[in-house]
């Protein structure tokens, strides 16, 4: 196994990766959302959850820059994060299938 600190590199540079994804997906989301709906956002429990979890990825990347954020505090944020996304995508899966019994 690495090195604690390396593992901590690698996880907050992946975190950096996946909040840049992120943000392109919701930007193009919204682009493509307008051009073909003519709304530029649909309020859904999907889309509230993305841009929590954008909303929680990025403060907790500007705490570590700012405040040098580390430990128990990173680990929180990026778990709760994690829950969120995982919410925004297995929450919609289930509200369509089993609630509302559609595939």
């Amino acid at each position: 196994m690495p090195p604690v600190l390396t593992l901590e590199r690698w996880l907050f540079g992946l975190i950096a990766v996946g909040f840049t994804l992120l943000t392109a997906t919701l930007a193009s989301g919204i682009i493509f959302s307008e051009a073909l709906f003519g709304k530029a956002l649909q309020f859904s429990h999907k889309t509230l959850f993305s841009v929590l979890a954008w909303l929680l990825f990025g403060v907790l990347l500007a705490g570590r820059w700012r405040w040098g954020w580390r430990g128990r505090k990173a680990l929180r944020w990026v778990v709760i994060g994690s829950l969120m996304l995982l919410i925004g995508y297995a929450g919609s899966k289930f509200v369509l299938e089993v609630l509302l019994g559609r595939r």
